[in-house]
């Protein structure tokens, strides 16, 4: 409980955040809407892709550690991490440079196109601060350096990636433009946050023993 519970919250905090964040963006009119689910639907792809790197690294970076070997951990990390950066940014490209053919596969109103254009351009500009935060924040939770990636997600979530994206959308007029470039941000700097952390290699030494059984 007292590693993988942190885990579970953290999850739980940055799902939430984009539950808001889903709301807000519903203010903006049924077409805003209706493109943003659909550029959900082509952003799965490469957050899956991300996932399933993270997952491995996670597995492999415990491993590695329980076998008392700190610098294959922190190679396996560091490789992981390129490697989602690499798949995320190839989806990433898709919607950068064919933003109009991916929306016009599910809608032809040009509202609703002209929309999911901008978003999907955004999104792509992120791929690879979201692949670091992805992979890296998988690496440090199969350390067991979980409470320090939900404390992150917990205040830039909710501290800094909702109140801009509001900012940025309705008061600064942004719009859904706005809305999703408060999401670049927080991503920028969960990514950032994360590569720091796992620069230093205080992950290393995170006790995964209750005291007793250390003593």
């Amino acid at each position: 409980l007292r590693v993988s519970l942190p885990v579970g919250l953290g999850d739980f905090i940055e799902v939430a955040s984009f539950t808001a964040f889903f709301a807000l963006i519903g203010r903006l009119g049924t077409e805003v809407l209706a493109a943003n689910n659909i550029a959900l639907q082509y952003m799965g792809i490469s957050f899956t892709l991300g996932v399933a790197v993270a997952q491995a690294s996670s597995s492999l970076v415990a491993q590695a550690l329980g076998a008392n070997r700190p610098e294959e951990a922190e190679r396996v990390g560091w490789r992981a991490a390129l490697l989602g950066m690499a798949l995320m940014g190839l989806v990433g490209l898709g919607y950068l440079v064919a933003p109009e053919r991916l929306m016009g596969v599910f809608s032809s109103d040009p509202e609703v196109v002209a929309a999911g254009v901008a978003i999907l351009r955004l999104v792509a500009l992120y791929q690879l601060f979201d692949a670091l935060a992805i992979v890296l924040g998988g690496s440090l939770n199969g350390a067991g350096d979980t409470r320090f990636t939900m404390l992150v997600r917990l205040v830039f979530a909710w501290g800094m990636f909702l109140p801009l994206a509001w900012l940025l959308a309705f008061p600064l007029g942004g719009g859904v433009r706005g809305a999703w470039a408060g999401a670049l941000v927080y991503l920028f700097a969960l990514g950032l946050v994360y590569l720091l952390r796992f620069r230093s290699g205080r992950w290393k030494r995170v006790p995964l023993e209750p005291a007793s059984a250390l003593a």
